[in-house]
């Protein structure tokens, strides 16, 4: 197994144990299971979900970090694909037409920078770009690397945050970018969740189910649910849309090392709450109760929009939350806290949602709440906070 800071070589209670690549050993192993396994023709090798990488000299020897200061795990592509290139040569010498499936994801989704693909025909790749890579770029870099199929499996729709984030059309646009670089096929790895991600949802699905459709078109159905207060409705979608894409055009020109680390799309929060403070989103608000008074609603339709005018009270409140941890006495902070909740338990009829996630899932508010557990398990001896 991977070898740890502290020099063992297997993390206990753990199913993400990763391995130590360097090893031929391992690569044997693989290939011995692989042929219990009666050889299939699609050979699985990727590795765990994990950031716990080996850190022995060897497997370190692998990597091909730009400076000597490139923290560790920042870049471990190059051992990757060197691992598998030495899977496939002890494959192909079994089965020729093998094919060796693995991910581009996490520390390893960039391009290798030295090493390539040994055997690009028997490689097929899945790309697991996050929303704030340049995909574009990560793919033609691969293709340099020898790869020729690939196919698209994002974690987009993992997003534990409840601030609506508006990248329905960023989607759509990656989508077909993966179609036009030849991708064979797609798989979105997702939350099910309580409106906040619904038109991003509506759009990939459609888009998938038959690509040659506009997104325009797509818009145009996913408003028709809300009546005469479509336009109405177009004109919130469109502000969240316009913020969120210029946000993510921002990020996706720094540097990658000045980003947020994350292991998939769950881990990231710091740009949606910068991109959407109280400010417009009180405006947006506004926008919503607009069209919840268009006359002529039919009580389906209400529904509909009463849900948004939930998402955005709940986007609110959650932002006050996070900037008052920094900004109010810790007494304040708690009745800051304990607002939320009870606006959270009164929204929950109109706005279904995962709620408990809030609390037990890292990254997105759990430190928030776990600042003040003591004073909030006092209040609430039933909430669960992750360990």
């Amino acid at each position: 197994f991977a070898m740890q800071e502290d020099g063992s070589r297997c993390r206990k209670r753990s199913r993400r144990n990763e391995l130590c690549v360097s090893n031929e050993d391992v690569v044997d192993q693989i290939i011995a299971d692989w042929k219990a396994d009666k050889c299939p023709k699609y050979f699985n090798v990727c590795p765990n979900d994990t950031t716990k990488y080996c850190r022995c000299p060897e497997c370190r020897k692998l990597d091909r970090p730009l400076a000597s200061d490139e923290p560790f795990g920042l870049h471990v592509t190059d051992r990757y694909v060197n691992f598998w290139n030495r899977i496939a040569r002890k494959a192909l010498a079994v089965r020729p037409d093998v094919m060796i499936c693995t991910y581009a994801y996490a520390s390893y989704r960039e391009a290798p920078r030295v090493e390539k693909l040994e055997f690009p025909d028997n490689f097929v790749i899945g790309m697991v770009p996050s929303q704030e890579d340049d995909n574009a770029a990560q793919i033609a870099a691969w293709k340099k690397a020898g790869l020729k199929h690939l196919f698209l499996r994002p974690n987009y729709l993992c997003y534990r945050g409840v601030i609506p984030r508006g990248y329905e059309r960023f989607f759509y646009d990656n989508f077909q970018l993966n179609l036009r670089e030849g991708m064979i096929g797609c798989d979105y790895d997702a939350y099910a969740r309580g409106g906040v991600t619904d038109f991003e949802t509506y759009v990939l699905g459609r888009v998938a189910a038959n690509p040659e459709l506009s997104f325009d078109r797509l818009e145009e159905e996913f408003l028709s649910q809300f009546g005469p207060a479509k336009e109405t409705m177009q004109r919130y979608f469109h502000r969240v849309r316009e913020r969120g894409e210029k946000a993510l055009a921002e990020v996706r020109a720094r540097p990658p090392n000045t980003r947020e680390r994350r292991l998939d799309d769950s881990q990231l929060w710091k740009t949606v709450v910068a991109t959407h403070p109280v400010s417009v989103l009180n405006e947006d608000a506004a926008i919503v109760d607009e069209a919840y008074s268009t006359p002529g609603l039919s009580d389906v339709e209400k529904r509909r929009i009463l849900k948004y005018k939930c998402i955005v009270r709940n986007a609110i409140a959650t932002q006050r939350f996070i900037a008052a941890r920094d900004q109010v006495p810790r007494k304040e902070f708690v009745s800051i806290a304990c607002d939320l909740i009870e606006l959270r338990t009164q929204l929950k009829r109109d706005l279904p949602d995962t709620w408990g996630r809030v609390f037990r899932s890292f990254p997105l508010e759990v430190k928030w709440w776990r600042y003040v557990a003591p004073e909030l398990k006092k209040k609430y001896p039933e909430m669960e906070l992750a360990d």
